[in-house]
């Protein structure tokens, strides 16, 4: 029988590392039954939406001598995309941290999809109202520091990837926060910089250790696609369009296999949620519960470094 993963524990580095893939695999079926719910229309409407857009920009392209009309792309099937792809976003976000939270509060024992979507239901609007405001400010917070560093050569790249790591672990345990903690805006700002006091550099060092993991899986399904697709172009679509060109019929194939190609593109995200997941834990445990060991220490005393904060599990 396999010993249960506890969320709640203080890892090192390589724990962290082991921790994440050992929850993905026991969590895998049920991770993917929540993607595909709550995150998957979302992903279809706007596959539909640029298939649409493809179309009509590829008869545009015939019936037209210009090259190239602003006109033709800023349109409502555009306006659906964008809006699919951010709700689909938030709501992946949403939907995983709703069942890690879960997961922890029943002590290991595996959510259903309905239990999920109580948490789902019950957070998304806050959390759609969150993100589009702080990620907001956090975009200016960060869009200066990366275009300065975009222009250093060779460290820049560097910077890049700084830059990028921690601001996704920003976003993603602020995230979790809002969803198990129920922290207030600002609040959970406040919550986060607490819990990475003492561990940025841990916490990016683990963040881009991560995202190389999820950057290698996605390389490895590009080039499997990437072979299928030329195979496909060059056996059926080449073979039939006497004419030249893709055809309207290409047009379709290409946008629906960069539709199919970004459904699977998206599942390896999972990766880098169930790294917060874990992360975050190993943070609370860490601070928290030192927190309440000094608390216990100190009583009848008046020292009180930590301001009267309470074990948050």
């Amino acid at each position: 029988m396999e010993q249960t993963l506890y969320l709640h524990r203080v890892r090192d580095f390589g724990e962290k590392v082991s921790d994440t893939f050992l929850f993905l695999k026991r969590n895998w079926q049920k991770l993917f039954g929540v993607y595909a719910v709550f995150v998957v229309p979302f992903i279809i409407i706007a596959g539909i939406a640029g298939v649409m857009l493809a179309g009509r920009l590829y008869a545009n392209s015939l019936s037209s001598t210009d090259l190239f009309r602003y006109s033709d792309i800023l349109s409502l099937d555009l306006f659906v995309i964008l809006i699919c792809i951010m709700a689909a976003a938030i709501s992946y976000i949403t939907a995983v941290f709703s069942y890690i939270t879960l997961y922890d509060q029943q002590r290991g024992v595996q959510p259903t999809i309905a239990q999920v979507g109580q948490v789902y239901f019950r957070k998304l609007p806050r959390l759609f109202l969150y993100n589009i405001v702080v990620g907001f400010i956090l975009l200016l917070v960060f869009i200066i520091p990366y275009l300065i560093v975009s222009f250093i050569p060779l460290l820049g790249f560097f910077g890049q990837i700084l830059l990028g790591a921690l601001w996704g672990a920003i976003h993603l345990h602020l995230n979790l926060i809002y969803i198990r903690e129920e922290q207030g805006m600002f609040e959970g700002v406040s919550r986060v910089f607490y819990l990475f006091s003492n561990n940025w550099w841990k916490t990016i060092g683990f963040t881009i250790i991560m995202m190389i993991i999820y950057y290698v899986f996605t390389f490895v399904l590009v080039l499997i696609i990437g072979l299928i697709g030329v195979l496909i172009y060059t056996s059926f679509i080449l073979q039939k369009n006497t004419g030249g060109g893709f055809g309207k019929s290409g047009v379709t194939l290409v946008s629906l296999g960069i539709g199919f190609f970004f459904l699977l593109q998206q599942v390896f995200y999972l990766i880098l949620f169930c790294a917060a997941g874990i992360n975050y834990f190993s943070l609370v445990e860490e601070k928290d519960g030192s927190a309440i060991e000094e608390q216990i220490e100190n009583i009848g005393g008046t020292s009180d470094k930590y301001g009267g904060i309470e074990e948050q599990y």
